[in-house]
């Protein structure tokens, strides 16, 4: 790298060559900043999402209270207690069948 004006070329085409040089390392470390710019974003948001999850377990409900919702969600399920409560089917025969 060139430290100083006076070292620099007196040639156009060699300080164009310099400058498309500049650009073109500006340009991939802009890149790779935007990738870990990126990263980062995407990591704080799962670390975002962890803290609201033991957050919750912390702080959250401990009992086994449940809410309107999950009683009327509780009902859905109660179908096969409600088929060994009822009475068996009397059979009957039909003639003709043998």
């Amino acid at each position: 790298m060139i430290s100083t004006v006076s070292s620099l070329p007196e040639d156009v085409d060699s300080l164009q060559g310099i400058i498309l040089s500049l650009q073109k390392t500006h340009t991939e470390k802009e890149q790779a900043h935007q990738e870990q710019i990126q990263f980062l974003e995407e990591e704080n948001n799962v670390l975002s999402e962890q803290i609201r999850f033991f957050k919750a377990r912390l702080f959250g409900r401990k009992s086994e209270k449940l809410t309107e919702e999950e009683l009327k969600q509780l009902f859905l399920f109660n179908e096969a207690e409600e088929v060994l409560e009822r009475p068996p089917a009397e059979e009957s025969t039909v003639s003709g069948h043998t």
